[in-house]
């Protein structure tokens, strides 16, 4: 039914069956084991739906069992470190009465679990002990797939009736563990593209697709212990140390907060009067800036 090769040693493949069986092989194939048995608290003849295979450790793997076709909708996601040799049932925080589609372990940050259920995404950062629900806007869709962008840490939900949901540069999910103690943390930037359009004449996507695309610009992710600063000021800053920009956030709340910078200077200055016989309100926005290192205080 499903299978796994390991991305970080060679020859490890896992493999589950719908009928409750879990194999690994070490030498690609040649010999198999069932480890099922190894596996406590795993309904005998379960289905097993999804495995993943660690790109931390060769011998790591989450494998989950769906086994509501049984009228029994438990959640079952469990973790192995040593091959298969021993498992954990890693279910806290998780839906009591919801059962799992899919686990992925974050390739990023180790410690980090993300759970699809049926109703719902979870994610861990101490490695399966403690589940915490993050949908968000997400609607209680079932979620069939995960999968974590290896270069932009995007993270792609696949559900089953309600399409692809992407949130964008979760970076700040994965070192959410350094906001421990803090009164604020401004996450790592990631870098960042400067798209220009070439002619709106071929910009037909957009029109006939529904779907937002990712807001253009620097995301300027960070963290408040508190509600008690009321208004977040960033400060943006050239190679040459010479400020270009002030962005105000006058929404910053408790919790995680992004800003996102436009990737332009300063706006010129208002008229206090209109142009005698001008063309109209255009020309606010100040000049894209050159592609190069910025800092952001």
């Amino acid at each position: 039914l499903t299978n796994a090769e390991s991305p970080k040693e060679k020859g490890v493949i896992w493999c589950g069956t719908d009928d409750g069986n879990v194999q690994i092989t070490r030498d690609g194939g040649k010999t198999w084991t069932n480890v099922n048995k190894n596996i406590t608290g795993l309904p005998a003849f379960s289905w097993i739906g999804k495995i993943h295979a660690s790109e931390h450790n060769g011998g790591t793997a989450l494998v989950i069992a769906d086994n509501h076709r049984s009228d029994d909708f438990k959640p079952y996601v469990f973790l192995t470190t040593d091959y298969g040799k021993t498992w954990s049932k890693i279910t806290n925080g998780l839906q009591p009465d919801d059962y799992v589609k899919v686990a992925r372990q974050d390739p990023h940050n180790p410690n980090m679990i993300y759970v699809g259920m049926e109703c719902g995404l979870y994610a861990s950062w101490d490695m399966g002990k403690n589940f915490v629900r993050i949908n968000n806007n997400l609607p209680p869709v079932s979620v069939t797939d995960l999968r974590i962008h290896p270069r932009e840490h995007d993270l792609i939900v696949a559900t089953h009736g309600r399409g692809i949901w992407i949130a964008d540069d979760i970076r700040s999910l994965q070192d959410w563990n350094n906001t421990t103690g803090k009164d604020v943390h401004v996450f790592d930037v990631r870098p960042v593209t400067q798209w220009k359009m070439y002619s709106q004449l071929e910009d037909l996507g957009e029109r006939v697709y529904a779907a937002k695309n990712p807001q253009p610009g620097a995301y300027l992710n960070y963290y408040l212990q508190s509600d008690s600063t009321k208004v977040v000021k960033v400060d943006i800053t050239n190679s040459k140390n010479e400020k270009i920009r002030s962005i105000t956030d006058s929404a910053a709340k408790a919790g995680l907060n992004r800003l996102v910078w436009d990737l332009r200077h300063e706006a010129p200055t208002r008229l206090d009067r209109p142009i005698p016989g001008g063309f109209g309100g255009g020309g606010n926005a100040g000049p894209s800036v050159s592609p190069g290192m910025y800092t952001a205080t």
